[in-house]
């Protein structure tokens, strides 16, 4: 080992790259983000036809669809604690899914062009996102009510 890094590898390793443990398949469009959910072994995706996929990486588990963007999805971002689910979409909007079950979403009229950036504060209160036009917004103390409604207060 290279005491100058933590990890040496062969050059036949350093070109073969990381090792490849899983592949997903199913999305029915070209896949446009991912996301690692922060405590499971799960990840969100994007796709170019507005829906948002949510991945077992165990095997022997499903995956499912959430849909209701109305045009392409390019971006997902799971909040902090893994509970919310949120997706940013062409169509304008950013919608917040229940990320352990299939559930309506709650819709969030975010910009006027193309949203094409989400994320979440460390803890999880705040949530910003971008888009084509150009502006960046910061929606304040996102709040659970229950398992199903989110709450903005501005």
């Amino acid at each position: 080992m290279d005491k100058k890094n933590l990890y040496s590898a062969t050059a036949e390793e350093e070109e073969r790259g990381p090792e490849l443990t899983r592949v997903l398949t199913g999305q029915s469009s070209a896949i446009t983000d991912v996301d690692f959910h922060p405590r499971k072994y799960q990840i969100v995706s994007g796709g170019a036809d507005g829906t948002v996929g949510v991945w077992n990486i165990r095997p022997d588990t499903k995956a499912f669809r959430l849909v209701g963007h109305k045009d392409a999805v390019l971006c997902t971002q799971f909040s902090p604690e893994g509970h919310i689910l949120a997706s940013g979409s062409r169509d304008k909007t950013v919608r917040l899914w229940i990320s352990s079950v299939r559930t309506e979403s709650m819709v969030v009229q975010a910009h006027s062009a193309a949203v094409s950036a989400v994320d979440f504060s460390p803890d999880g209160n705040l949530m910003c996102t971008g888009s084509h036009d150009k502006s960046i917004k910061v929606r304040g103390k996102l709040q659970r009510i229950g398992q199903l409604i989110f709450l903005f207060l501005f």
